[in-house]
């Protein structure tokens, strides 16, 4: 496996405590010798798109306030943002 570099300064045992040593190994081989942003917003742009996703499925604003601790015109302003974008 590629990663002594990784080793060396602690990132990598850092990561296999964190994530675990197959998930840590993949990471290496998929990534190493480039630079791995993650965006600070990840979690919050996964939740707007589960909430579409929901939105789509039948779930109705009220129901998915309530799901997800958001007020009914936040998750309208959610599910609608692609189109106020667009237009």
């Amino acid at each position: 496996m590629g990663g002594e570099g990784l080793e060396n300064d602690g990132i990598y045992e850092e990561l296999e405590r964190n994530i675990g040593t197959e998930a840590a190994n993949r990471l290496v081989d998929l990534y190493s010798g480039s630079s791995l942003y993650i965006p600070q917003n990840i979690k919050v742009r996964r939740k707007h798109r589960q909430i579409k996703e929901d939105f789509k499925n039948g779930a109705n604003y009220k129901e998915l306030a309530q799901r997800y601790g958001f007020t009914e015109q936040h998750i309208r302003r959610i599910v609608h943002k692609q189109k106020v974008k667009g237009t």
